[in-house]
């Protein structure tokens, strides 16, 4: 029924922005809506009968200001249905290295043994939505059958992410690694999305020489490099 479901603000674009202000680049957090809502969402209170299928869209910095968000989503993958009977299923988003910064807390989540991390780009997220819903509905409204993980596998294997722990890119090697852990480990809270030069303009696009601006995923040329052609959920 329509009353299952809400529709809240959890950021919003402004061009006037605090220091003390939650906030990614121009957006600004609402902290307090991602607790009250996408958190408590995500509680096992018992009140589910039967299987679940608990979508979280994303895994991301803006829902990570929320200092409840984090935990609840780590207590969440740690959760199991009621009883043998039940089954649960778990579907989330998480973001991929910007400018060679890893997340923490994001290859934390890919390093755990129950989770199954797939790469998703322009290319394959057709066929990879359609592979989906089947697993889904096979395990959730179907009653499995003894091949259910091997044919898991299988379906899977094509859409595997491959990027080491920790590492930067898909072919980043150990001094790469180390590098990008250094500045992780060197940068402050704010250093990646708070820092005031985020929000300053560029300069006018004047030169001698042509400039081309591209905006937006689709007008992007292929890259020699397939692995970096939809390489964020998110494009502007």
């Amino acid at each position: 029924t329509d009353s299952c479901f809400k529709r809240e603000v959890l950021s919003r674009f402004s061009n006037s922005i605090k220091k003390s202000d939650p906030r990614v680049g121009k957006y600004i957090v609402d902290t307090k809506n991602v607790e009250t809502f996408c958190v408590s969402s995500m509680a096992n209170d018992g009140t589910c009968s039967g299987n679940e299928l608990v979508i979280v869209d994303e895994v991301g910095k803006m829902e990570m200001l929320c200092p409840s968000f984090l935990p609840a989503v780590n207590e969440l993958l740690d959760s199991k249905a009621g009883n043998d009977q039940r089954k649960k299923m778990i579907l989330g988003t998480i973001p991929t290295p910007r400018y060679g910064r890893v997340i923490k807390a994001v290859e934390d989540i890919r390093d755990r043994e129950n989770v199954i991390v797939l790469h998703v780009n322009k290319n394959n997220r057709d066929s990879l939505r359609e592979t989906l819903s089947e697993i889904v509905g096979q395990h959730l409204l179907e009653e499995e059958s003894k091949s259910f993980q091997e044919d898991l596998h299988i379906k899977l294997k094509p859409f595997l992410y491959n990027r080491p722990i920790g590492a930067p890119s898909m072919t980043a090697d150990n001094g790469s690694k180390t590098k990008a852990n250094s500045r992780q480990a060197s940068d402050s809270q704010d250093d990646s999305c708070f820092k005031d030069q985020c929000s300053e303009p560029c300069g006018p696009l004047k030169s001698d020489n042509p400039k081309t601006l591209i905006l937006g995923e689709t007008a992007s040329p292929l890259p020699s490099n397939v692995e970096y052609s939809y390489c964020e959920r998110s494009m502007w």
